[in-house]
């Protein structure tokens, strides 16, 4: 889990992740809460007069795991622009690619 952990930070974002940096742990967390999410059985996906009902509690769940990924994103993004702007962004990471198409 650690290494491929690894492997896609350090492609998209060119970090690796340590149990120092709250960041990593974040994404981790993110990333284990959204499989919890997904993998749960859900009423409302099979009952469709539960539809607009959040009985199991799922949607303000999903909704508070969007909010921190939105937040988490957001931070990563202007980082990493404000390391290009810097000069400090070198390594060409996917995210510096996404950029550069970006503009």
């Amino acid at each position: 889990m650690k290494l491929t952990s690894n492997v896609v930070l350090r492609l998209f974002m060119s970090k690796r992740r340590s149990h120092e940096e709250d960041e990593s742990e974040d994404i981790a967390n993110i990333v284990t809460e959204t499989t919890e999410i997904v993998g749960k059985f859900n009423l409302s996906d099979h009952i469709w007069f539960c539809k607009n009902l959040d009985l199991e509690g799922f949607g303000k769940l999903s909704k508070d795991v969007h909010r921190r990924f939105d937040a988490l994103v957001e931070r990563i993004m202007r980082e990493h622009e404000e390391a290009r702007k810097h000069g400090t962004g070198e390594v060409k990471d996917l995210l510096s690619i996404l950029h550069d198409m970006r503009r």
